[in-house]
């Protein structure tokens, strides 16, 4: 019956049926969800009329009433709904998480005269509350671009103001720790500031903890570069799986050397609510350069999670404020520059930038309002940049942005070569679709497998071979044919090979020493590292800075991206033999070639038929075969540590 009495009155909406509805709407049973929303649909219909809207009895209605009205508002696409909400945030204290979505509303459906007077209100009433003016500043940006207006004095001027105080505001905080994601899908910082009790009586102390960001969440938390002292304590808390199974080692923190990269203390989380404290001997390391690892990879329903803080010395310290607010303040700082064109804060945003300790999403953001400050376009296809594995393999990402500062676009070429060196195929494949949508990127990349700097496999592509396909010009159609013509075949299982390592590296317990040992067995006869080794095929020095998934791409599909000075080359001689080798060097009437064992041999010039570079490397394709999944991920693990020196490819 009360259903039906409502639905009538909302199909004939007048003055006096407010009252009524919410004289009902009051004595709705709190389970019955379906007449709340009949009642409430029937007062939208009522303030759909603009009349009965602007005839209402703003006296006769009680504070919750007209709060329930300006929800209500925002289903209205009317001048007078949104003359309500002016009217109603004027006179009222609306729910702050709302206030982005009203300011939106009227700022779409107010006429352009009142637009100052939401300005001005919003500036006045959250003048203490930074982060609420960025939503609502966004959600004006968005109205005026619904509406089709221009950037105003008005709105420009808030915008200004509010990103000096954004950076003003920050340039006193120092960057202490980053967070780099375990994975891209798990990409939210889980890191937050909370107070907890340590079990030296403590009650109430600042860590950073996982817990509030949910126990599933995971994150890799980095400590800013520090001198190591020769003790080191700090407290730590929470659990990696349930208390009564065996703890499975996904959570904990470790001390990690500078130079090499190599673990120096480590330590799994207590399993205790209670912050325990640990203690550390590190006389032998003293004086060296280090860093903090923080890490929550344990993504359980229960019992996944971990706090830590209270570090003597203070090398490192907690932040005054959580690592995310930091981060979202000079995030929004980058948004309205870019947004709004304000030349006036780049020497802000390019200090920010040249900081080497610095959250990999914002550096991307930074970056990209920098080029639309300096009209860069040409970088563009370089963003946004890879996340480096650790400090000190940033070197590249680094390069990028000193490039972009200095508006330097003609080392856009060098640059994009060097990123599809060390890429992955998968950004590899994007970092191309990207570069196919600039101006002459089609030729630019026909040109780069024909030189070898890219896999001619890049082209087959759909999206970029689609953009080489619509290109007048049929000579460059005409070239990819001839590239596509010579490929090897590319084998399903090779990539489920690679894609079931990469999730499964962070398992294994993993050995630097042996892999060492690994490499020196299986791989030193043909690549140098750190001084031992030959150099048959690329010196290896720096290989880390690839990442975990380019190289396993480069030692599990070899001939996936060989670079054109490392291809081999087969020989036909007169009588019919055929021998494939890396050619080395022309002694007189021999040239001398190497094989797969890092052995040479020569055949003399006289005697050869045909010769012909392939596109596949020298190194095997099967060392799947040749080494246990241990011995595969303790080289990786070797491999990953070097850092100082970006390698060639194969």
């Amino acid at each position: 019956m009360q259903r039906a009495a409502a639905e009538a009155l909302g199909l004939h909406p007048a003055a006096e049926h407010i009252p009524a509805l919410f004289a009902l709407h009051k004595k709705i049973p709190a389970e019955d969800h379906h007449l709340e929303y009949v009642v409430r649909r029937a007062l939208m219909l009522q303030i759909r009329n603009s009349e009965i809207l602007k005839q209402l009895d703003w006296k006769a209605l009680t504070s919750e009433q007209r709060s329930e009205l300006a929800s209500l508002s925002l289903a209205v696409p009317t001048e007078q709904a949104a003359l309500y909400l002016l009217r109603y945030l004027q006179a009222e204290k609306a729910d702050p998480e709302k206030l982005p979505e009203y300011s939106r509303h009227m700022v779409r459906y107010l006429p352009e005269e009142k637009l100052s007077v939401v300005i001005q209100m919003a500036q006045t009433q959250l003048a203490e509350n930074l982060d609420l003016q960025v939503e609502v500043i966004k959600a004006v940006l968005q109205g005026y671009q619904q509406k089709g207006l221009r950037i105003d004095a008005v709105l420009s001027d808030w915008a200004t103001r509010l990103t000096q105080t954004l950076l003003k505001r920050q340039e006193k905080q120092s960057i202490q720790w980053v967070n780099y994601p375990l994975n891209e899908v798990d990409s939210k910082n889980p890191w937050m500031l909370q107070h907890r009790a340590s079990a030296d009586g403590n009650q109430s102390a600042p860590f950073l903890c996982s817990l509030p960001a949910g126990e599933r969440a995971t994150g890799r938390l980095i400590s800013q570069l520090f001198t190591i002292p020769e003790k080191f304590s700090f407290y730590l808390a929470g659990h990696s799986g349930f208390p009564k199974r065996p703890e499975n080692g996904r959570n904990y923190v470790q001390l990690r050397h500078l130079d090499d990269q190599r673990v120096l203390k480590r330590v799994s989380v207590p399993r205790n609510d209670l912050a325990q404290r640990v203690d550390w001997d590190l006389k032998e390391f003293a004086g060296t350069e280090g860093y903090l690892e923080v890490v929550d990879s344990d993504s359980g329903k229960i019992y996944a999670w971990l706090a830590v803080g209270r570090f003597e010395p203070d090398v490192i310290f907690i932040p005054c404020q959580g690592i995310q607010q930091q981060i979202n303040h000079w995030s929004a700082a980058a948004f309205l520059v870019e947004q709004f064109q304000i030349n006036a804060a780049r020497q802000n945003l390019v200090t920010l930038l040249t900081e080497p300790f610095l959250d990999p999403k914002l550096k991307n953001e930074l970056a990209s309002a920098v080029m639309v400050l300096d009209g860069t376009d040409a970088f563009l296809p370089l963003f946004p940049l890879p996340v480096p594995q650790n400090p000190a393999a940033g070197s590249f990402q680094q390069d990028v942005i000193q490039a972009v500062i200095e508006q330097k676009q003609d080392q856009v070429d060098v640059l994009l070569q060097r990123a599809f060196k060390m890429y992955p195929s998968r950004l590899q494949t994007e970092l191309g679709r990207k570069v196919s949508q600039q101006p002459g990127g089609t030729e630019r990349l026909i040109v780069y497998a024909e030189q070898g700097k890219i896999s001619p496999q890049l082209l087959t592509e759909p999206a970029i071979q689609n953009q080489i396909q619509q290109t007048a010009d049929p000579e460059l159609r005409r070239r990819m044919k001839i590239l596509l013509s010579a490929l090897p075949p590319r084998e399903k299982k090779t990539q489920e090979n690679i894609v079931q390592h990469f999730k499964s590296h962070a398992t294994f317990e993993l050995s630097v020493e042996n892999g060492k040992a690994v490499f020196e067995k299986n791989c030193a006869v043909c690549h140098q590292l750190a001084g031992k080794g030959a150099i048959v095929g690329p010196q290896l020095d720096g290989i880390g800075n690839r990442g975990l998934e380019r190289l396993l791409e480069d030692v599990l599909d070899p001939n996936r991206a060989v670079d054109i000075n490392f291809r081999t080359t087969t020989v036909i001689t007169d009588a019919g033999r055929i021998v494939s080798g890396l050619k080395r060097r022309e002694e007189g009437a021999v040239l001398v070639f190497v094989d797969n064992q890092g052995k040479e041999f020569t055949v003399a010039k006289d005697d050869i038929d045909e010769q012909q570079q392939s596109s596949l490397s020298l190194m095997p394709a099967n060392l799947l075969e040749i080494l246990s999944p241990q011995e595969l991920h303790d080289l990786l693990a070797y491999l990953l540590q070097s850092t100082k020196k970006e390698a060639t490819d194969h």
